[in-house]
């Protein structure tokens, strides 16, 4: 080596190819993966939103104690295309019932619910949403 500052890479530094092959390979990987994400990014989705959920129990039938819940609720597509969202309603956290809706872009569309009870006891209720990535998609 010289006094110039420069100098040889060891052969054994390099495997399978030369530096410049290496660099450029991860430079193409990286590009391809930075364009997946952009066009990711800048693909007009749905943005679902859930709002104003109300239950409500009807009486309890005392020959067959049994008696029925109903959700409705609210959903809303903010996005720019429009989407699907899965809701259910929960009896005591597990999920009772729930359908499929489909929710055009830029609109708010009203849902309902209902699921039958086993019993007349007391159970706490809840909704969650959820919008399956791919349509047929599960979540």
């Amino acid at each position: 080596m010289g006094s110039s500052g420069e100098w040889a890479i060891p052969s054994h530094w390099v495997v399978g190819g030369s530096v410049g092959h290496h660099a450029s390979k991860a430079a193409t990987v990286i590009l391809a993966g930075a364009l997946a994400l952009g066009v990711f990014m800048f693909t007009p989705r749905p943005h679902i939103s859930l709002s104003n959920g109300r239950f409500s129990v009807s009486d309890c039938t005392i020959s067959i104690s049994r008696r029925v819940v109903s959700a409705t609720f609210t959903l809303t597509n903010t996005g720019q295309v429009d989407g699907f969202a899965d809701v259910h309603l929960n009896v005591d956290g597990a999920s009772a019932s729930m359908n499929e809706f489909g929710v055009p872009a830029g609109a708010s569309i009203p849902g309902e619910l209902t699921s039958p009870l086993a019993d007349c006891a007391i159970h706490s209720y809840t909704l969650r949403m959820c919008v399956p990535r791919a349509r047929g998609g599960y979540c």
